[in-house]
């Protein structure tokens, strides 16, 4: 046979490569790679879309959070200027009385809204705080980690939410039903969970829907507390009670004035602080309903920041009448005397 027509000798342990398949090899190569980026590019998108989504959100959250903080101080100070007024009262009843005093000075004296009571209502005060926090925090551009003191706040609101003294402690406030006090419970305990829970800045949309009724249950009871303009059938809550001590106040401060001499300057003195309270009346009474009016608008932020994503200048009016309100009833408390 002619050397020249026998096949080429494949060396042993090298596989031939047929061209058949090298088209094969060839063109799976670029398939894989396109698909490749193909799916960097849908996880960038979607990573994307999540970080406009939050940061669309990160403004309402943190205007919200500045108005929750300031209409929650001047709720404190709502409790505040009724114990501090009571407390007046209770002076200058005993002030006007002749003689000695005869009763125990550590009895004469009790508040209102009693030390325990006062620390429930702070600490429903601490969860709207604590709420408004946590959300900043989860569309903000650092996470905060689980502090100490949300873990006590948390285990606190689970406790007060199984106490029978959260129901006792509003019982007086006709306008109350035990539905709504229930209801307030349920929130504490929802929002205990929220705080020690782990979050995720992609939900906060859903976020925000779970935990806007459990707001709602909190706020609900302390706008009742507050209460309208006393009416025979209803004392009114916070501003009956403010209502009818600043009544016995001026009466007080009247008799104190019939009693000085005419012309005398403790006759001048006596006239000037009972003009003083008869202002102080109607401003405090103002305060309290601005502060009324300030939680009630505090629910209507939360409902419209639900839809700021797609109604972003509603939720802009309605932060901007809250700040409004807000900054009328902060005006009215600073009008009001120190004790």
């Amino acid at each position: 046979m002619n050397s020249r027509t026998l096949p080429a000798r494949v060396p042993t342990g090298v596989r031939h490569k047929s061209p058949a398949a090298q088209p094969h090899v060839t063109t799976w190569g670029p398939v894989r790679t396109h698909l490749g980026i193909f799916a960097i590019l849908v996880a960038a998108l979607s990573i994307a879309a999540t970080s406009c989504d939050t940061q669309q959100y990160s403004s309402a959250i943190s205007d919200f959070g500045t108005a929750a903080v300031t209409v929650v101080q001047q709720t404190r100070n709502a409790y505040k200027l009724v114990n501090d007024t009571v407390l007046q009262e209770q002076i200058l009843a005993l002030t006007a009385q002749p003689g000695p005093i005869a009763a125990d000075p550590r009895k004469a004296f009790p508040p209102f809204v009693s030390d325990e009571d006062l620390s429930i209502r702070n600490t429903m005060l601490d969860t709207l705080e604590a709420y408004a926090s946590a959300l900043g925090n989860l569309t903000g551009k650092t996470s905060a980690d689980l502090d100490t003191e949300t873990n006590i706040l948390a285990a606190s609101l689970n406790t007060l939410a199984k106490n029978d003294r959260l129901q006792h402690s509003f019982r007086e406030v006709k306008s109350i039903t035990p539905e709504q006090t229930n209801a307030g419970a349920a929130g504490l305990e929802a929002i205990a969970k929220f705080l020690v829970n782990k979050k995720i800045a992609a939900r906060v949309p859903a976020i925000l829907a779970e935990n806007e009724p459990h707001i709602e249950g909190i706020v609900t009871l302390l706008i009742h507390e507050i209460g309208d303009a006393p009416t025979a059938d209803d004392p009114g809550g916070l501003r009956g009670k403010l209502g009818r001590t600043y009544d016995q106040l001026i009466d007080n401060q009247t008799n104190l004035a019939n009693a000085d001499r005419a012309g005398t300057t403790e006759k001048q003195q006596s006239v000037a602080k009972l003009a003083d309270l008869v202002s102080a009346q109607r401003n405090a009474d103002a305060a309290l309903a601005g502060t009324q009016t300030a939680l009630k608008k505090l629910l209507t932020a939360q409902r419209a920041l639900l839809q700021v994503q797609t109604a972003p200048a509603t939720f802009k009016t309605v932060v901007a009448s809250l700040w409004a309100e807000a900054k009328d009833a902060q005006d009215l408390y600073a009008k009001l005397p120190t004790k």
